[in-house]
């Protein structure tokens, strides 16, 4: 077989140029200032309860989701949410499972979700999970969405939140740890469970986000 030498040539300098502009790229990369750096305050977001009209809010949020935060949030690599766990995520009664979203009040952006389920067995306690998108992490979203659905939760008699996370999850467990008291309730392989006790809810907070159709309850 012969060898173009040109074609040699060519593909080296090809070479050449890729690598040097991807040197460029990230030296420019590095150069920008961070986008959305600064913490937002709660004038900037709008925060809601959930609806079933909010389907496609909710995959937009998972859809900018790394695999790091997919991971955090439900313990399992996951490319993908189904139908059926859309439809789950908006069947929201604002009772036994509340959900709160946060959008950019400019461009109504889904930012965030958090949601709390009622414990069958423990009608005083609830599960609470919290999702954020990456470009959105460590601006205040996740701690403005917690404050508020702690103060929904104990309108419904609910005293406590319990979490699973993974172990390496420090973010939720530094979130938690501004909702009240935490403690470890058990500890299984790589991940870990724990128990909030919240203090008591600030009726102000939670008038503006009671849906018309819940239930009676921090309504003076």
């Amino acid at each position: 077989m012969t060898v173009n030498p040109f074609s040699t040539e060519l593909a080296a300098e090809h070479r050449r140029d890729l690598l040097r502009h991807a040197d460029d790229y990230h030296q420019a990369k590095a150069a920008r200032p961070a986008r959305h750096s600064a913490r937002v305050g709660r004038r900037m977001l709008r925060i809601r309860p959930v609806s079933v009209e909010d389907v496609p809010l909710l995959a937009d949020i998972f859809d900018q989701l790394g695999p790091a935060s997919r991971l955090n949030r439900f313990l399992a690599p996951k490319r993908w949410l189904t139908v059926d766990e859309l439809l789950d995520f908006t069947d929201v009664d604002h009772h036994n499972h509340e959900a709160l979203i946060a959008l950019t009040r400019l461009r109504g952006q889904p930012v965030g979700v958090a949601r709390f389920i009622r414990d069958i067995d423990d009608p005083t306690a609830a599960n609470v999970a919290v999702e954020v998108i990456d470009e959105w992490h460590g601006r205040g979203v996740g701690s403005t969405l917690v404050a508020l659905l702690a103060a929904r939760a104990r309108c419904e008699n609910i005293a406590r939140f319990t979490a699973v996370t993974s172990v390496g999850n420090t973010r939720a467990r530094q979130l938690l740890a501004k909702l009240g008291s935490v403690s470890v309730v058990a500890r299984d392989g790589t991940t870990v469970s724990y128990r909030v006790t919240l203090p008591a809810a600030e009726l102000a907070l939670t008038r503006r986000l009671r849906p018309a159709s819940a239930s009676a309850g921090c309504v003076s």
